[in-house]
């Protein structure tokens, strides 16, 4: 995950998912879980935040998981 300020009262996802993850099924099917991860935290994450989401793996992480880890990642964040 990369972030960046972006001068606004709200956070921004992002996403760059590589065709080395796996084929077009499964990185769509990654977007969609990291966006409603994204959407299901957006109150609990730092504001005024760019963040891009960069999936490493084919393998299919569970929401839980995901909006766990999203909080996780941005708790020591700098806020704006």
């Amino acid at each position: 995950m990369c972030g960046c300020s972006n001068n606004l009262d709200h956070a921004r996802v992002g996403f760059s998912v590589s065709r080395k993850v796996g084929p077009a099924v499964l990185r769509n099917r990654l977007r969609r879980l990291f966006r409603e991860a994204f959407r299901l935290t957006r109150e609990r994450l730092p504001k005024g935040l760019d963040f891009v989401l960069i999936p490493q793996t084919g393998k299919e992480p569970g929401l839980e998981n995901l909006k766990d880890n999203l909080v996780t990642l941005t708790r020591n964040w700098p806020e704006n």
